[in-house]
């Protein structure tokens, strides 16, 4: 096998598409062409080899084995980094000092001027204290169904280990402002949905995940984090993740837990 066919078969997988999508944005009727090219029995054309770059988005050099490995879908560089310590599960109704809860001593961005970190996880019964603050931002495919977003969704959250309820709206490309699985996905968890043209989107602050295929289609590197960040007026907290024609990220309003109430 090739240099080209395993770099070609791996990112397709590492992108979470079949080879029936990857025929697609290259524009073949079916995918001979796509399963020739992965055992390396066919070759592809030099003027064919930006077009199956972009749309495995990343760049010909990498798929011939001539550039440094390419990071994969939603990578971004480590910011700096502190030690504070993780408090274990939460003793419900178990008196015990806070030096006897920590498990261990873990590194979390410095930017968010963390003094520990919670598991989150209970033992036994107890009250979930979760601030609705999450913005969804969505990336899809034309015609993707209510039923293919959910089923995303719920492997977005597993995958991350997020509470759903925690989501107060949704955000997207004003391309897909009339896409009815869209709309239904978003009426059905009761979220508002915003949506941002693509000049809105790139002018949207931060460092997001570049991808030229989205850019190609819709005129912006990125779609679901850009529009979360817009719509949230925040920042990301769980970065894009794609499959199966769909991406999520997760983007945070600002929010300050205040309780002077009770000096009132």
């Amino acid at each position: 096998m090739s240099e080209l066919a395993r770099r070609v078969r791996e990112r397709r997988a590492a992108l979470g598409l079949s080879q029936e999508e990857l025929a697609d944005r290259m524009g073949y009727r079916s995918k001979s062409s796509i399963t020739k090219l992965e055992k390396g029995v066919n070759d592809i054309p030099q003027a064919k080899l930006e077009e199956l770059a972009a749309a495995l988005e990343t760049t010909p050099a990498y798929l011939l084995g001539l550039d440094t490995p390419c990071p994969p879908p939603g990578f971004e560089p480590l910011p700096a980094m502190v030690q504070v310590p993780l408090i274990g599960s939460i003793a419900c109704g178990t008196p015990i000092t806070a030096e006897q809860n920590i498990e261990c001593y873990i590194g979390v961005p410095a930017a968010w001027r963390a003094d520990f970190a919670l598991t989150l996880f209970p033992a036994g019964d107890a009250l979930h204290l979760i601030p609705k603050i999450g913005v969804l931002g969505i990336g899809c495919r034309r015609g993707t169904s209510a039923a293919q977003l959910e089923a995303a969704f719920a492997q977005f959250c597993a995958a991350h280990g997020l509470a759903a309820v925690c989501i107060t709206a949704a955000a997207s490309i004003d391309l897909k402002a009339h896409e009815p699985g869209l709309l239904e996905f978003c009426r059905a968890h009761g979220w508002p949905v915003q949506f941002y043209s693509a000049a809105q989107l790139q002018n949207a602050p931060g460092q997001f995940t570049p991808s030229a295929f989205v850019r190609s289609v819709t005129g912006v590197d990125n779609v679901c984090e850009r529009a979360a960040v817009l719509a949230a007026g925040g920042t990301i907290i769980l970065p894009k993740q794609a499959g199966n024609g769909v991406t999520f990220a997760l983007a945070l309003r600002p929010f300050a837990p205040d309780w002077r109430w009770q000096d009132a």
